[in-house]
């Protein structure tokens, strides 16, 4: 199947979109039909693994704005670290700590609201360590936390081997046949 390459640009654009237009009848939202809303979490569809998601790894806070990698022997080494506080101002932080704890992280937990700022920092300079999602640490300059050793855990996210054959599926059905080219 081929689409016509202006097509396909607009339906990336439709893709990145945070939300339907209100332009558009929610009976002809196709990204809504096709992921379930627009709240995303499509790792399986029809039986086929789609998307897989993860932990890549850990770096210091400070490592991390250096451009350092995460590493999975960093992840790791935090098992053992008594004391660790992970951190998430994310939509649904409980998945990111439930993805500490299958790594074997034995953490507290503190939940913030969805984009907080960290003007003020959400913890106690007794804290033993924090860890800390990218999107939380793009908030947070390492001079900010002191000696308190920090670090941040990076998602890994891939599309399944099953993506491109979902889509296209689902696209036959959807897409006026000008936009398709078998």
């Amino acid at each position: 199947m081929t689409v016509n390459v202006e097509h396909r640009a607009m339906f990336y654009l439709l893709l990145a979109a945070e939300e339907r237009s209100p332009d558009i009848p929610e009976s002809d939202d196709v990204y809504g039909w096709l992921c379930g809303s627009w709240d995303l979490d499509v790792r399986r569809y029809g039986g086929i693994n789609v998307a897989e998601r993860g932990l890549k790894g850990a770096v210091s806070l400070a490592g991390w704005w250096a451009g350092d990698p995460a590493t999975t022997d960093t992840l790791l080494a935090l098992r053992n670290r008594p004391g660790l506080l992970a951190v998430a101002g994310i939509a649904r932080p409980q998945r990111f700590f439930d993805m500490l704890a299958a790594q074997g992280l034995h953490v507290d937990t503190l939940a913030l609201p969805d984009h907080a700022d960290f003007s003020t920092l959400p913890w106690t300079p007794e804290v033993a360590g924090v860890v800390l999602t990218e999107k939380d640490a793009v908030k947070l300059r390492p001079e900010r936390v002191g000696t308190t050793p920090t670090w941040v855990v990076t998602l890994d996210f891939s599309l399944g081997a099953g993506f491109e054959a979902a889509l296209d599926t689902q696209l036959k059905g959807l897409l006026p046949s000008p936009w398709i080219n078998d």
